[in-house]
């Protein structure tokens, strides 16, 4: 058994008793389940066929050396102190979940050559809507006879009078069937031998009505292929592997310290650049933390001030910040072995709180015992493993080099492929200061000489002014910034400013009131973040002019606003 997996390798084993013992370890937890032995080959197998077009997994594959020695995973776990059980261990008795991310615009590609590669045995699988409360009763309504448009709240006294005891019957006894069934957004299923018949959807022959939860409870070989748009950018700027890549680079340090991640997927948002610039990374290490933090996982949300401060002072914590920190926790705690802590793990992710209940009563009698619970448990959000967040962070790095020292062609595939939160112009902008003449429209941008130009564009070359052409584009042609914006700051921390609005997003508070944080453009390659009282309507305003009181967060100038106008 060992050996099979080992003939498979395409990576050689260091000569070092961290990487024979944790391999010899690892293919003794495969020999427990040779299911999973012949799932990892399959793996293996297509990513041996796929080595054209880069990939990274998406999830804890990369906690296993197997994984990476196999070429299934671009993450080193012994290099990277991951700990193997998070994805897979001789107590776990389904077969580990293997997710691979490939570049979005060449994903179809790989599902027909995973489908040549398997001729007969492979298919998508389903996706199950089920019955809700909601639905289910409107699905009985119209069952019993009801065919007018029915209004988001009714009574069933005014629809199906007389009816309304059997219309509760029927929409109890549809909660939970499955109401439509559609495609699955990357799961394949490969069978050990040809497609059953039974499993088959009508007139869809790459299709099985199967779902994820029936594939893994009949034991089935399923990988997930799913999309990644900073994969696609890269591969448009270099095609060089991700390990390939400086972890120090001097120019990315500065860039990224700065909190000049514009344009980098995962990385852009303003809340990460405001980590950015409170953390001030040194390198790749911190950007893994990075990737982690900013999810809503315990540290980001309990203790966020506390972490950064100790993490910027020292780089190391004791926090839980991955969920392989509850599993480390669990194990120093009550001293079982890995797959037993992991296993514990799980059952709080998945409130079986019989499992849990020993581990919760020894918590009460221990100091601190309920924050570590609720740290535990706030890993139900969403959160990351720690292989996750390097295999992100390494894309992530990759883009920032890129941006950092080939910045036209960083910034000609983001224009095309980025799906981003901000507006525009924001993009287009930090692509001009990048060297880039830009004639405003849709993507694609082509290129010809030093001006990219949108689709269409190039029929119409009529320049207007940058406000006019803002509101028409979303964007504006030339140099001047939109004139009239600006910021100023006076006496006991209130600024006046007046900015584009580069993104915006509503929060809903704890006391239940909303805020609105919203980043401002207020010159070339300059921004404010903003914060209005409420659930303001942006969709169709350009900019706001005010005035507020200015704060700190992590170390970045925000402002409260006191007083705004609205421009359309």
């Amino acid at each position: 058994m060992m050996h099979s997996l080992r003939s498979h390798f395409v990576r050689d084993v260091p000569d070092d008793p961290k990487y024979s013992d944790r391999i010899d370890l690892e293919l003794s937890w495969f020999d427990s389940n040779p299911k999973a032995v012949d799932y990892i080959k399959t793996v293996a197998q297509v990513c041996r066929r796929l080595t054209d077009i880069p990939h990274i997994i998406r999830g804890s594959a990369g906690s296993s050396l197997v994984a990476y020695m196999l070429g299934i995973s671009n993450v080193d776990p012994v290099l990277w102190d991951i700990a193997p059980e998070r994805f897979f261990h001789p107590k776990r008795k389904d077969l580990p979940d293997i997710d691979l991310d490939f570049p979005d615009h060449r994903r179809e590609e790989v599902f027909q050559r995973i489908k040549q590669m398997f001729p007969k045995r492979t298919a998508r699988i389903s996706n199950h809507v089920k019955y809700e409360d909601k639905s289910a009763m409107r699905e009985a309504v119209r069952r019993l006879g009801y065919r007018k448009q029915l209004p988001q709240k009714f009574l069933l006294s005014d629809v199906v009078p007389g009816q309304e005891y059997r219309a509760i019957e029927i929409a109890d006894e549809l909660k939970g069937t499955v109401r439509d069934i559609s495609l699955h957004c990357g799961g394949v299923i490969v069978f050990e031998d040809d497609i059953p018949p039974e499993y088959r959807m009508p007139d869809k022959e790459d299709q099985v009505r199967l779902d994820k939860n029936e594939t893994e409870n009949l034991n089935q070989y399923k990988i997930d292929i799913l999309s990644n748009i900073s994969l696609t950018q890269l591969e448009l700027c270099d095609t060089r592997a991700l390990d390939a890549y400086p972890p120090d680079d001097p120019k990315v340090v500065e860039m990224l310290s700065q909190g000049k991640s514009l344009g980098i997927t995962q990385a852009e948002s303003p809340a990460f650049q405001k980590m950015l610039r409170a953390v001030k990374p040194t390198g790749l290490h911190d950007i893994v933390m990075c990737m982690a933090l900013i999810r809503p996982a315990s540290a980001w949300r309990s203790h966020r001030q506390e972490f950064i401060e100790e993490w910027a002072r020292t780089r190391s914590t004791d926090m839980l910040i991955f969920e392989d920190d509850a599993t480390r926790i669990i194990k120093k705690l009550t001293g079982l072995d890995g797959p037993g802590a992991d296993a514990l793990r799980k059952a709080f992710m998945k409130k079986r709180h019989a499992e849990t209940a020993d581990f919760r009563e020894k918590m009460e009698k221990v100091e601190g015992g309920d924050q570590i619970i609720r740290d535990i448990e706030a890993f139900r959000t969403f959160s990351m493993c720690k292989a996750h967040s390097v295999s992100y962070a390494y894309v992530t790095w990759a883009l920032a080099y890129q941006k950092a020292h080939n910045p036209k062609a960083f910034w000609h595939a983001a224009l095309n492929h980025a799906q981003s939160m901000w507006r525009p112009w924001v993009h287009v902008e930090e692509a001009k200061l990048a060297g880039w003449d830009i004639v405003p429209g849709k993507r694609p941008f082509d290129a010809m000489g030093s001006t990219l130009f949108a689709y269409g564009a190039h029929k119409n070359l009529f320049r207007i002014d940058p406000w006019s052409e803002l509101r028409k584009h979303g964007m504006w042609s030339g140099t001047d910034f939109p004139s009239g914006t600006g910021i100023s700051y006076h006496d006991e921390g209130e600024v006046y400013f007046t900015g584009l609005i580069g993104t915006h997003r509503t929060l809903k508070q704890d006391s239940g009131n909303a805020i609105t944080f919203t980043t401002l453009g207020t010159s070339r390659g300059s921004y404010i973040d903003i914060v209005l009282d409420g659930a303001v309507d942006l969709k169709n305003v350009v900019a706001i002019e005010g005035k507020g009181e200015v704060y700190k967060v992590f170390g970045s100038d925000a402002a409260r606003v006191t007083k705004y106008r609205l421009i359309k």
